[in-house]
């Protein structure tokens, strides 16, 4: 549902039931922290998004990107640069619009911060 929430635009009350679901859950599974971490970002909450990809258990590479978008938009240039580094490493392949089509955001308002950091960080169209 959290996840919905943050794909509608309703981030704030995604984060809300996010923190409810930590509450019953104190240990949650991975997935978890990416659904938290993509809803900050929408929400424009960095850090916290950063944060929370940082208590994940396993990160895949196309993660690097929104650790990329984070550190971009918080001004951090060199960690966002290895950030897109890392993914480029990882996925030669990758662009910011191959990310866009498997983001289900409904409103592409939500997606701005994402694809401006991801730009910021130097990451192909």
């Amino acid at each position: 549902r959290c996840r919905w929430l943050t794909a509608v635009g309703r981030h704030e009350e995604a984060l809300a039931g996010f923190d409810d679901v930590l509450l019953r859950e104190p240990f949650p599974p991975s997935w978890y922290w990416e659904a938290l971490a993509i809803a900050l970002l929408a929400a424009r909450r960095y850090r916290d998004a950063i944060d929370a990809i940082g208590r994940m258990s396993r990160v895949y590479d196309y993660i690097h990107a929104y650790l990329a978008a984070c550190h971009a938009q918080l001004g951090q240039m060199e960690k966002a640069r290895t950030e897109a580094a890392e993914l480029l490493r990882l996925r030669p392949s990758f662009t910011i619009g191959s990310m866009m089509q498997v983001e289900p955001f409904k409103n592409s308002i939500d997606a701005e911060p994402e694809i401006e950091g991801m730009r910021k960080a130097g990451l192909p169209e």
